[in-house]
């Protein structure tokens, strides 16, 4: 602790800044002369702390503008510039100090501050109130500027920011008063004086100048190191080494004691007079630096009366073997050491000095370290303080594989611990029961993913992973065979050895032989034979042994039955129920027949297998299976096709069948559509075969086919007459519907002009007649994309009305132009309309017309050959 006895110094403690105070006197002809432009206070920021050896100009600062209330101006107290002697009546003081409401000083002479400043006091013994701003409003556009005194008074007085202030005191009357600038305004340690040009600590008679003083002030820096010095004060020995600095309002610790004191003294504390006055401080602990001066002296204060002492004693606190140490001797203000533990045990847990209360909820203290000992009690007990083991855990998966866990990573003695799951770890045909802390499962086990009370005492732990083998049920399944399954044996533990179920008489499957079993019906699975020793490998809880059956194997042998030459196909070895693929003819070749398939008697009257074909073999009885080539006389067809020229059929196509190789002739085919066929070599077709074709209505005469020879090939051949003749369309009209007048009724509009016929061409040679389609195309359309959809009309000659709409398809004239009537070369189907203007006409409802204008459309006509 530190203290300062008198009262101004007192205040330096709360921390707050404290301003220069300036006070300087002016008669009524003093002028303050100064240069530069009014600046508020609001606009000022705060300048940088003043550094140690600068010389700084003095100015006013902005403390009056930031009070909370407003200041009275005059001077106050001892710390206004004092006048020698009185100044008499009618002289002005200017206030530069300010103290806030509750009288603390706001202002450090450190730093450099600016103020622009209103206000002056009027003579001595009585003072004028002025606020920092007026409680009315401005008028509209003004603002405050600044007070002015009371009539007869000096006109008012305005300090601006920056301003050197001159003094000229050759004052009227030949009277002067004598004043000085006291020092201790200012921070009495920082404060190094005025100074024009070389400092002095006081300044008096300045007014007997006859020239211009202009006044700066020199401070030194807050930010200035102390240099600290010791002093033994009567002692002797070597003091203290450090600290040898320090910094206002920095942490300072006082050294211990190092001089040895004189007879009959002790060590009491350090203070900055040798009477035990100024600042005090005690020895090792910290405080905020209060001083700003160049140089301090610590002093060692001496007592005559010895320091009070404490029995310290020691407090095993619940240990479970050993002894605290011996009860040790403090002195106050003195440097005491904390023993060890000694020989104090307590199982899980480590010594963690000693405290003073036995729960650990006092002081701690650690073992070894020193304090300087405070306490004035004549007894203290110390108490073992313990705090459990906390174990580095890491984890070893023991023969098992997956990511290692990392967490928890450590726990606490007695407290509540939880060991990993097994999720990301695993061993083949094994379950994780557990985590121990001997790899063989001898030491202390917890539980996997259960809680448990952590018991370990040692700072590293290892828990390895602890495995069960997997124990499985076991379920049989004939798998398709018929009979009892087997319930024994109904378990099996992996790694063990197993005997699987050996065959029995009662089971059976069409086809198949027992084996043995297996883990997948599919037999892809792990397989255990039938009634032999293995090792059980399955890792599931519960496991189903399908049987396995081994399908019949059927030998096909291949014979070539009468070939002429070539080798039969290789034999094939099938498995029951399997598919497989049918043997091709190989090289096999008979004379004058060709290759059908395969059958199971060589005369053919057996079952058919077809070459390249796929077969599930059934055969259930073991053994070989002889399949024979099957033969037949080989064959050719000609097709005799008559058509027009567009491809179509003019009648049904000729057929004639015959062996393969053989050269025939069509010739003179009559209209019997029975062909005879000779003998020869060369054959030809000796019927006449007429196709009756019509044209304008007359009969054809027949055509006669050509004589050339035609070779009969495998399968069939086409040959084909074409007989000539078309049907087409060769011209369309354009209907012009003219100008409609449209009322709100149904308007029907007539055709106005036809432009071109409608003119059918048809050089069919054939009896087949035809019909028109016309459909609207394209619907009525103006310029501007307006749509009108009317129905348009058409009157045949028959009196007939078509309505064509868009997308609908008519047909037109269809009963005129059949199969029985005669053909002719053209048809111009616009001279069979009426010739009147309602032949064809456009029907609308003239309330759904979209706006006026001109509308065009398109037809679609379509020519159909009538089957």
């Amino acid at each position: 602790m530190w203290s300062y006895k008198r009262e101004r110094e007192k205040k330096i403690q709360t921390g707050k800044k404290i301003g220069a105070v300036l006070f300087f006197s002016l008669l009524l002809n003093i002028f303050l002369f100064a240069k530069s432009t009014s600046v508020q206070a609001d606009d000022l920021a705060t300048p940088p702390v003043q550094e140690i050896g600068q010389t700084e100009q003095l100015t006013l600062a902005e403390q009056l503008m930031a009070q909370e209330e407003p200041q009275i101006i005059g001077p106050k107290k001892d710390r206004a510039m004092r006048p020698r002697p009185r100044a008499m009546s009618g002289d002005f003081w200017v206030l530069y100090y300010a103290e806030d409401r509750n009288g603390n000083v706001l202002h450090r002479a450190e730093q450099h501050e600016q103020l622009s400043i209103n206000g002056v006091t009027p003579a001595i013994g009585s003072s004028y109130v002025l606020q920092t701003y007026p409680s009315n409003k401005a008028p509209a556009g003004q603002k405050f500027s600044h007070w002015s005194l009371p009539s007869g008074l000096a006109s008012w007085v305005k300090l601006q920011d920056g301003e050197t202030i001159y003094y000229d005191y050759n004052m009227d009357r030949g009277r002067g008063v004598d004043f000085y600038i006291d020092k201790q305004m200012f921070h009495p340690d920082s404060f190094k004086g005025y100074t024009n040009g070389s400092t002095a600590a006081q300044l008096v008679n300045p007014h007997n100048r006859q020239s211009v003083i202009v006044l700066m002030a020199k401070f030194r820096g807050i930010n200035d190191p102390t240099r600290i010095t010791y002093d033994a004060n009567g002692g002797s020995g070597n003091g203290p080494t450090g600290p040898t600095t320090a910094n206002y309002g920095q942490n300072f610790t006082p050294p211990m004691n190092t001089f040895t004191p004189p007879a009959g003294k002790y060590f009491k504390r350090w203070a900055t007079e040798s009477n035990d006055r100024g600042y005090y401080f005690e020895q090792n602990q910290t405080v905020s630096f209060p001083m700003t001066q160049d140089t301090v002296t610590l002093y060692a204060i001496w007592s005559n009366n010895p320091p009070p002492t404490t029995r310290v004693t020691f407090d095993g606190n619940g240990q479970t073997s050993g002894n605290a140490p011996s009860a040790q001797t403090a002195t106050l203000n003195s440097s005491f050491t904390f023993p060890n533990q000694g020989s104090l045990v307590k199982d899980g847990y480590q010594f963690d000095g000693w405290n003073t209360n036995n729960a650990g909820t006092g002081t701690n203290y650690s073992a070894g370290s020193s304090i300087i000992w405070t306490n004035s009690s004549s007894a203290v007990t110390l108490y073992a303080k313990w705090k459990p083991v906390v174990s580095n855990i890491t984890y070893d998966l023991n023969g098992g594989t997956g990511r290692t866990p990392t967490a928890p990573s450590s726990a606490t003695y007695g407290s509540i611990f939880v060991s990993p799951n097994s999720n990301n770890i695993s061993k083949t045909g094994y379950t994780l029961t557990g985590w121990n802390t001997a790899r063989d499962g001898s030491g202390r086990n917890y539980q996997a993913a259960q809680q448990a009370t952590w018991q370990e005492k040692a700072g590293n732990v290892t828990l390895y992973a602890q495995w069960a083998p997997v124990r499985s049920a076991i379920t049989y399944d004939l798998n398709g065979g018929s009979g009892n399954a087997p319930t024994n044996p109904n378990t099996a533990t992996f790694g063990s050895i197993f005997v699987s179920p050996s065959g029995s008489p009662s089971w059976s499957k069409t086809g198949y032989n027992f084996t043995g079993w297996n883990t997948a019906r599919d037999g892809s699975g792990r397989s255990y034979q039938a009634g032999q020793q293995a090792t059980w490998q399955e890792t599931a809880t519960n496991v189903t042994l399908y049987a396995v059956w081994t399908p019949i194997q059927v030998l096909i042998k291949y014979h070539g039955n009468n070939a002429t030459s070539g080798n039969a196909p290789a034999d094939q070895q099938i498995s029951y129920g399997t598919t497989y693929t049918m043997a091709g003819q190989g090289t096999l070749q008979r004379t004058g027949y060709t290759f059908v398939c395969w059958n199971t008697q060589a005369n053919g009257s057996g079952q058919d297998y077809l070459p390249n074909q796929q077969y599930t073999m059934n055969n259930s009885t073991p053994g070989t299976m002889d399949l024979y080539a099957k033969w037949k006389v080989t064959t050719g067809e000609v097709r005799v096709h008559f058509i027009d020229e567009l491809g179509n059929d003019l009648h049904a196509p000729i057929k004639i069948t015959h062996k393969v190789g053989d050269r025939i002739s069509m010739k003179n085919a009559n209209n019997d559509s029975n062909v005879d066929i000779s003998q020869t070599v060369n054959r030809i077709v000796n019927q006449y075969y007429r196709v009756p074709v019509f044209k304008d209505g007359a009969n054809l005469s027949a055509n006669t086919l050509d004589e050339n020879l035609v070779e009969v090939l495998p399968n069939y051949r086409d040959v084909y007459y074409i007989f000539q003749g078309a049907l087409t369309i060769k011209e369309v009209p354009t209907f012009d519907f003219g100008t409609v007048e449209v009322s709100a009724a149904k308007v029907k509009a007539p055709i106005d002009t036809i432009k071109d016929n409608l003119i059918i061409s048809d050089t069919q040679i054939n009896t087949r007649g035809w019909n028109l389609t016309v459909s609207l195309s394209k619907k009525f359309t103006n310029n501007r994309g307006k749509e009108l959809s009317p129905t348009l009309v058409l009157t045949n000659s028959s009196n007939q009305e078509v309505d064509i709409q868009y997308g609908n398809s008519k047909v037109l004239e269809s009963t005129r132009w059949s199969t029985t009537t005669p053909p002719q070369n053209e048809w111009n189907l616009s001279n069979l309309w009426k010739n009147n203007k309602n032949t064809f006409r456009m029907e609308f409802d003239g309330r759904t017309l979209p706006e006026y204008g001109d509308y065009q459309g398109e037809l679609e006509w379509h020519l159909n050959i009538v089957p």
